[in-house]
């Protein structure tokens, strides 16, 4: 079995977001690439979708600081705020 994605394209908010049929297409062309074997869309056995919000540093101004990666946010009182992210970091961002 193999895990393939992802794309990052503007969405719009919603709670049940859906992959589209483009995303599917960008993602098995891009496996081309990289798998000897064609891949078709009869051989994707499920598709998800999901919506990441790009994460901004409380200690950084203006919108140059958005980042893809996840930012932790200690305050005074002591809370931890872990925000941003990808499903590819969410071990280290874990622990």
């Amino acid at each position: 079995s193999t895990i393939a994605g992802t794309t990052d394209n503007p969405s719009p908010i919603t709670m049940r977001p859906v992959a589209t049929s483009e995303e599917l297409d960008f993602i098995l062309e891009a496996l081309s690439e990289y798998l000897t074997v064609k891949v078709r869309r009869s051989d994707v056995l499920s598709i998800w979708s999901g919506i990441r919000p790009l994460a901004s540093d409380p200690t950084q101004e203006g919108t140059e600081n958005l980042t893809r990666d996840h930012v932790v946010a200690v305050e005074e009182d002591g809370m931890v705020t872990i925000t941003g992210g990808k499903w590819t970091t969410y071990r280290r961002m874990a622990e």
